[in-house]
C-alpha cells in the first residue's frame, strides 16, 4: 500500500466529490429547469401537433417519475381556423404491458384524465384525425393506446348529457386498425354502449367500418347526430336503443340499422321540413333498415304516437289522395285536427311502400292510421304496394303523372331509393370514354 501526500489526497477527494455529487446534481437541476421551461413545453407541443396534424397548446409538462408524463392545460385546435377541438386540464400518459386482440403481450400507452371537454362542432377535423389514426399516418404504425376519462363534456351541445366513465382503446394489428369507445348508456347499469371504428388493410377497398351498440340502455339521438346529422331533427329528447353497422367506401355509406327510437319530435321532423303540420312525440320500432349508397333501400317497422297530437287536414287529404288511404266523411273542416293516437306499420322494399294502420286503441277493425276523439281520421286497411314516387307527389301535393321536383322532394330522393335497385343501376348514366 503506497502512501499519498495530503495535498494529493485532498485533490482526489475533490475530484470524486465533483464527479459523484456536483455534476449529477447540476445535471439534475439543469434537466429540471429545462423540462420546466416554456421552450421545452413549446417544443414538446410542436412535436405532438406535428404527429396529430393539429395545433397543440400546452400550459405545462411534468415528469413525476420515469415512464410517467403529466400534461397540464392541454388544448387541441384546428390548424387552419385556430378554433378549439379539445381541452383537458390534466392528462397522464404512461406505458404498461397488456394483451391485445391477437392475444399477444404488447406495450400500451395508457392515457388517464379526470375530465375532458370536446368541441363537437369541429366535426370535419375530428373525422380527419380519426382517418389519420386508422390509416397509421400519425407516426405510430404499431401503437396500442388505452384511454380512461372520468368525464367527457361535449361543449356547444347543451342537449347532450355528460358522459361519465368513458373508456377508449386503439390497436394496430397485422390485418388492420381498430378504435373504440365505451360508456354507460342511459337508465342501464349493465352492458356498456360501444362505438367502434375499424379499417381492414387486406380489403380491396379499405374503407371505414362503424359499429354502434347502445348496450342495455339508450343514447340521445343528438349524440348520434354528431356522425349522422339527420338524427338531429328528432329533437333533444329523442333516444335510440339498438344497433347500427355501416361501411363508408367511395364516398357513400352502406349499412343496417335496427332498434327503437323514442320521444321523436314530429314537429321538428315533419312540420319544419314539409308543408304540413304534425305534432306529437312518436316511437319508432325499426325491425330492419338497409342503406345502400347513402340511400334507404329497405325498411320495416312500426310508428306510434300514444300521447296525442295534432295533424293538418291538408296532410290527411294528401295521404288519402296519393297513398290510397280512406278519409272518413265525419271529419271536421278545421285546418288543424287534434288526435288521440297515430300508428301504422310500414315496409319499404324495391322502390315500393306498404302502409297499414295499427293504432293500439282502435277497437273496431284495427286499420286506423290516425285516431281522433270521436273516431278514425285516416284509415289504411290493406297494405297495397305503392311506388315511392307517390310519396314525392304527396309531399308536393300534386296529382300529376310526372315526378314533381322541389326542395322537399329533392331532400327525399337524396335519402331514399325511389327507384328499385336494379332499375336505378340500369338507368344510371354511363361515363364518357376517356380519349
Amino acid at each position: 500500500m503506497f502512501r499519498l501526500h495530503d495535498r494529493t489526497r485532498r485533490h482526489l477527494h475533490l475530484v470524486l466529490f465533483v464527479l459523484v455529487c456536483v455534476l449529477p446534481t447540476a445535471a439534475l437541476v439543469g434537466w429540471a429547469a429545462w423540462t420546466g421551461s416554456p421552450w421545452y413545453v413549446a417544443g414538446h407541443a410542436d412535436r405532438l401537433g406535428w404527429r396529430l396534424g393539429v395545433q397543440v397548446v400546452l400550459a405545462g409538462l411534468r415528469h413525476p417519475r420515469p415512464g410517467l408524463t403529466v400534461y397540464e392545460g392541454l388544448e387541441l385546435r384546428d390548424p387552419v381556423t385556430g378554433r378549439p377541438m379539445l381541452r383537458c386540464a390534466q392528462l397522464e400518459a404512461r406505458w404498461q404491458l397488456d394483451v391485445d386482440f391477437a392475444k399477444q403481450r404488447r406495450r400500451f400507452l395508457v392515457l388517464k384524465t379526470p375530465g375532458v371537454e370536446v368541441f363537437a362542432g369541429e366535426r370535419s377535423e375530428w373525422w380527419g384525425l380519426l382517418d389519420r389514426l386508422l390509416g397509421c399516418r400519425l407516426g405510430w404504425a404499431d401503437a396500442c393506446v388505452q384511454l380512461d376519462a372520468g368525464e367527457v363534456v361535449l361543449a356547444g351541445e347543451p342537449a347532450l348529457p355528460k358522459l361519465a366513465g368513458v373508456q377508449g382503446r386503439f390497436e394496430s394489428l397485422a390485418r388492420g386498425t381498430w378504435a373504440g369507445l365505451a360508456f354507460p348508456s342511459e337508465a342501464s347499469a349493465g352492458r356498456l354502449a360501444t362505438v367502434c371504428f375499424s379499417r381492414d388493410r387486406q380489403a380491396p377497398a379499405a374503407g371505414l367500418h362503424v359499429q354502434i351498440d347502445t348496450g342495455e340502455g339508450a343514447v340521445p339521438c343528438a349524440l348520434l347526430a354528431l356522425g349522422w346529422s339527420e338524427l338531429g331533427a328528432c329533437g333533444p329528447q329523442a333516444r335510440f336503443a339498438g344497433t347500427i353497422e355501416a361501411d363508408h367506401t367511395a364516398g357513400a355509406w352502406d349499412g343496417q340499422v335496427a332498434g327503437h327510437f323514442s320521444a321523436v319530435d314530429l314537429d321538428g321532423l315533419i312540420t319544419q321540413r314539409f308543408p304540413w303540420t304534425l305534432r306529437g312525440k312518436a316511437q319508432v320500432f325499426l325491425d330492419r333498415a338497409r342503406i345502400r349508397r347513402s340511400r334507404l333501400q329497405q325498411a320495416a317497422g312500426w310508428v306510434v304516437v300514444t300521447q296525442g297530437g295534432a295533424i293538418s287536414r291538408t296532410l290527411l287529404e294528401s295521404a288519402a289522395q296519393h297513398l290510397g288511404m280512406a278519409l272518413p266523411s265525419q271529419i271536421s273542416a278545421e285546418p288543424l285536427q287534434p288526435f288521440e293516437q297515430l300508428g301504422f306499420w310500414f315496409a319499404i322494399d324495391e322502390g315500393q311502400l306498404r302502409i297499414q294502420g295499427r293504432c293500439p286503441l282502435d277497437r273496431a277493425d284495427g286499420t286506423s292510421v290516425v285516431l281522433g276523439r270521436h273516431g278514425p281520421l285516416l284509415v289504411a286497411s290493406e297494405p297495397k304496394p305503392l311506388p315511392l314516387a307517390q310519396v314525392a307527389r304527396l309531399i308536393a301535393s300534386t296529382g300529376g303523372t310526372e315526378l314533381p321536383l322541389s326542395a322537399e322532394t329533392a331532400w327525399l330522393m337524396d335519402r331514399v331509393a325511389v327507384l328499385p335497385e336494379s332499375q336505378a343501376v340500369a338507368t344510371r348514366p354511363q361515363a364518357a370514354p376517356l380519349r
